[in-house]
């Protein structure tokens, strides 16, 4: 029984943490804590354990994972990092579910990444003007 899908992520933690000891054997312990830490909003966390797993998997399974950590990063506001991210899922990914989840976070991503660029710039010329 996952425990993740019923919303349970504290409950879910304590379950992975328990086994801890095998994650070297299973990477996806890697994967499923990093959803974890991410929808209980603990994204650098996420980011660390969704790292571990693509470091130590097989390129082939590391689409989602790439994925996550887009959002992740999408969400610390790091659109430069996010938009990697997102696109090192697309060209891993066999998914094409994933590949227009992509495109949709590619798209926020650079709307957001220029709207708060040309935000800046406008702000100090304000303060210099």
């Amino acid at each position: 029984m996952r425990l993740d899908n019923k919303k349970k992520y504290e409950e879910s933690v304590k379950a992975l943490d328990s086994i801890k000891k095998y994650r070297e054997q299973n990477p996806k312990w890697y994967y499923y804590y990093g959803l974890n830490m991410a929808r209980l909003q603990r994204n650098d966390e996420a980011i660390e354990n969704f790292n571990e797993f693509i470091k130590r998997s097989d390129i082939t399974t590391t689409a989602r994972a790439q994925y996550f950590v887009g959002l992740m990063h999408f969400y610390n506001s790091d659109y430069e990092k996010a938009l990697i991210n997102f696109q090192l899922s697309q060209d891993v990914s066999t998914d094409a579910s994933l590949d227009k989840l992509s495109d949709i976070q590619i798209e926020k991503s650079i709307k957001f990444r220029d709207y708060y660029e040309n935000h800046k710039k406008t702000n100090l010329m304000l303060f210099l003007g």
